[in-house]
């Protein structure tokens, strides 16, 4: 066998019809076939996926700490926003039952 004329690309002996109508009738011939397994090769994908995320998943005791400690904090710093708002909301309460005070018109003369 020789592998240099295997390898050679010869445009001459091409034929760009014939190719196109060969992949073409490969296409109508086995177009359910890939389309089925290509399905069944996306819902096994998704099955190996969903099957390591939900029983194969673990944290390591140190993750878990780890974790655990950052929700602290931000729990914590929602608390200290929290506390902030309530501050505002008092300020402006006592700002609105306060007395009204009349404020001298910048455009009207005196």
């Amino acid at each position: 066998m020789d592998v240099k004329k295997i390898l050679k690309f010869n445009k001459a002996d091409w034929n760009f019809k014939k190719a196109g109508k060969t992949a073409a009738a490969f296409w109508m011939r086995h177009h359910q076939i890939i389309f089925i397994s290509f399905f069944l090769f996306v819902a096994g994908a998704g099955l190996f996926l969903w099957y390591q995320n939900l029983y194969k998943a673990g944290w390591s005791e140190e993750r878990k700490r780890q974790h655990a400690l950052s929700q602290n904090q931000e729990v914590n710093l929602k608390e200290g926003e929290f506390r902030k708002v309530l501050e505002e909301i008092t300020r402006r309460k006592t700002a609105f039952n306060s007395e009204y005070q009349t404020i001298k018109d910048i455009f009207r003369p005196y």
